[in-house]
């Protein structure tokens, strides 16, 4: 096998690996509400 297979699946390892941590699923549901408030904040406000 090549090395550079291993280089293109690094990023997708994490995402194979343990179930996400309670931190990491609140971290990423917080973004995705500041990231709609934020979208929402900009179609009201053009």
């Amino acid at each position: 096998m090549r090395p550079m297979h291993h280089i293109h699946e690094a990023p997708f390892a994490p995402l194979a690996g343990a179930e996400p941590t309670m931190v990491e699923v609140l971290t990423l549901t917080f973004q995705l509400f500041l990231v709609m408030g934020l979208l929402n904040f900009v179609v009201a406000n053009p």
